[in-house]
């Protein structure tokens, strides 16, 4: 009998022949996934976000507190959410479960995602997608099968770059000083402006007053799927505007109003109101307004996906200052009943010159 190699527990008896070849295709494999990575210096990364291959499973109660829900990632992002359990609440997955959510688990922190250190050119060869299933196919342990890591390893959320330059040192290790460009909300890019121009980080109404709401733009970008809000700031209190999120992809060329499907308005009597469909929304206070507002105060308009297409609409006031990767606290002051419909576009009127929208942020799934 040829010699043989037997592990600790003497259960199981390997010849060493096999040994060999095994030992020699994961030395092949891991010289394969370090070239994928190009040369060095591999100072920069991509982020990658890999299912563990046990599967998915029916979360339980701890799973579900610790958990992030998939729909919310984008927002988990900003406000320095994260786990190592993602929740799926879809349709789908609920009814698997008996009404309660799938849980999944990650290799790495959901959803800011596992870092991989590698040269930046090496991704035009070998996109960040591919560079996630090696890196999958290396944390998978040999008694398990990474032959589905197309399936369970991609890009994490919203890791629209080819690669983060200088996201690692030379040598390849993570840089804790790196500033993950995900934590920060997108800027509204406006489009379509009519009677409005952008200075600096406001929208203004450039048009003279003529009484009518007949100027406004709408953003280039849209929130697809997911959940996701527009963000935006008062600067003076003796105008007529309003900001909020409406349906459907750009064009938009109508700049009135009525066109805005769920609307905040920020009115000159210094009292904010909201408008779904040119329809004032009753509110609590004077002249059924949701109160009054002061410059520098900040408010959204967020969508929460339902699954079916459509997303439930809240309006809420910020309380306090925000910090990029951080929670930042607000109030909800009211719920529609009516929904949204994917995808929603932001979306704004003005009435009177020199009225202002500023620091309209959009947060998304991409």
């Amino acid at each position: 009998m040829g010699k043989v190699f037997r592990n600790k527990t003497r259960r199981h008896v390997i010849p060493l022949a096999i040994l060999v070849v095994q030992t020699a295709c994961i030395n092949w494999d891991a010289a394969k996934r370090m070239g994928l990575r190009g040369p060095a210096p591999r100072s920069g990364k991509v982020v990658c976000n890999i299912e563990q291959p046990s599967g998915r499973h029916c979360a339980s109660a701890e799973e579900k507190a610790g958990g992030i829900r998939l729909a919310a990632a984008a927002e988990a992002l900003v406000t320095g959410q994260t786990s190592t359990i993602g929740l799926d609440d879809s349709p789908a997955a609920l009814a698997r479960c008996n009404g309660e959510p799938e849980a999944i688990l990650f290799e790495g922190p959901f959803p800011q995602g596992t870092d991989l250190c590698l040269n930046c050119s090496a991704t035009t060869s070998h996109p960040a997608d591919e560079q996630c299933q090696a890196l999958c196919e290396g944390m998978t342990p040999p008694t398990q099968s990474s032959a589905d890591c197309a399936q369970r390893a991609h890009v994490a959320t919203n890791m629209t770059a080819a690669c983060f330059a200088d996201g690692c040192t030379a040598d390849a290790a993570p840089l804790d000083t790196f500033i993950d460009p995900r934590i920060a909300p997108e800027p509204v890019d406006w489009q379509n402006r009519i009677g409005v121009d952008v200075k600096g980080n406001q929208l203004v109404r450039i048009a003279p007053t003529n009484g009518l709401f007949d100027a406004g733009a709408a953003s280039t970008q849209t929130i697809a799927a997911g959940d996701g809000y527009v963000q935006f700031a008062a600067v003076e209190v003796n105008t007529a505007r309003l900001c909020g999120l409406s349906n459907g992809a750009p064009p938009d060329t109508d700049p009135t109003y009525p066109n805005i499907t769920f609307a905040i308005d920020l009115f000159k009597d210094g009292y904010y109101y909201i408008f779904e469909r040119g329809t004032k929304v009753p509110g609590p206070d004077i002249n059924q307004s949701f109160g009054a507002y002061a410059p520098g105060d900040r408010f959204r308009v967020r969508v929460s996906d339902n699954f079916d297409g459509t997303g439930t609409v809240t309006y809420s006031r910020l309380t306090a200052s925000c910090v990029d990767g951080k929670p930042c606290p607000e109030n909800v002051f009211h719920v529609s009943a009516v929904k949204a419909v994917y995808p929603v576009r932001v979306d704004s009127s003005f009435r009177e010159q020199d009225g202002t929208i500023a620091d309209a942020k959009i947060v998304r799934i991409h």
